[in-house]
């Protein structure tokens, strides 16, 4: 893909979300840079992808983590599936303000700790990992409230302990303006790693079918004796 200049995060754009199949959140946008790293980067003896990369779905980048000012790990990042909502869903949204073509995409992730920091109960929301909807802006993944639940796309929080080795899989929502591009990992200022994967479409309700009436049998006439 072509470099469409430098994308930077946009803290003061963000837009409230409130769904009623059970989530809400806050996003913001991202601009990136597609400028490559020189070389890769060797922190802990872990090897870290290096910016450029474009990987196919269920292939892990490697990348330094700070999910708060308290908080540094090294994971192992995978997405693994993109699924695009139903009408069904898209029609249930309540966005603030609310886009005129809004889309619908449940991202399921595996992550796997390579450092030494316990990562257990961090969002995953917090991972630079961004929806590319093809223009110059990139959507982060709705910070759904800790009290909700959503049946299609499990809340995307670690285990309670997340120590090295664990692993994890977990989903997250996105709610952009325009189809999915691709999905976008920015572990650092200017690094960029791809994932260009197929996008799994709903499947189509059933129409339901009527079932053929059965005509009712005669009744038998009373027996003469």
């Amino acid at each position: 893909m072509t470099s469409r200049g430098h994308r930077r995060f946009l803290a003061g754009s963000a837009a409230v979300l409130a769904l009623s199949l059970g989530l809400t959140g806050c996003g913001g946008n991202a601009r990136k840079d597609a400028e490559p790293s020189a070389k890769p980067t060797v922190t802990a003896g872990v090897t870290l992808t290096p910016s450029g990369q474009h990987l196919d779905l269920g292939e892990a980048a490697k990348l330094t983590w700070a999910p708060d000012q308290n908080t540094k790990g090294i994971v192992s990042v995978a997405v693994t599936k993109i699924v695009q909502g139903s009408k069904a869903d898209i029609a249930r949204i309540r966005i603030t303000p609310k886009p005129e073509d809004p889309h619908l995409y449940y991202v399921t992730v595996a992550v796997e700790n390579l450092g030494t920091t316990d990562l257990g109960g961090v969002p995953v929301s917090r991972l630079p990992l961004f929806l590319d909807e093809g223009t110059d802006l990139l959507n982060p993944p709705a910070d759904l409230r800790a009290d909700m639940k959503f049946d299609k796309c499990p809340r995307g929080v670690l285990p309670t302990k997340f120590a090295k080795g664990a692993k994890a899989t977990v989903c997250l929502v996105y709610v952009p303006t325009a189809p999915v591009d691709q999905m976008i990992l920015q572990p650092a200022v200017g690094d960029v790693i791809t994932w260009p994967g197929e996008v799994t479409t709903p499947s189509p309700s059933p129409t339901p079918t009527k079932k053929a009436g059965t005509k009712p049998r005669p009744k038998a006439s009373p027996s003469k004796g």
